[in-house]
């Protein structure tokens, strides 16, 4: 199944960015199917491919990381300016 969605790249697009929900509203629009059919074929694809799914939610940690510090660098350059 790992060429599930060749015919539908804006569904591995979703996938690999890590955005299931639109991964799901795309493989909706593109096969015509309902909700729980889209929702068991994303969920199926990312069973079978596991480093997909290990990336994404290794990607979303690593950018709350990137947010905190970008807060506490300019926070930083913020008080020292103004103090």
């Amino acid at each position: 199944m790992s060429n599930e969605f060749e015919n539908e790249p804006s569904v591995i697009v979703a996938i690999e960015t890590g955005n299931k929900v639109q991964a799901i509203k795309e493989l909706r629009k593109a096969r015509g199917i309902g909700l729980r059919e889209a929702k068991d074929l994303v969920d199926a694809y990312l069973e079978e491919n596991p480093l997909t799914n290990q990336n994404n939610e290794m990607s979303r940690s690593n950018f709350g990381w990137l947010i905190w510090g970008a807060l506490i660098f300019v926070g930083y350059f913020v008080v020292k300016n103004y103090l």
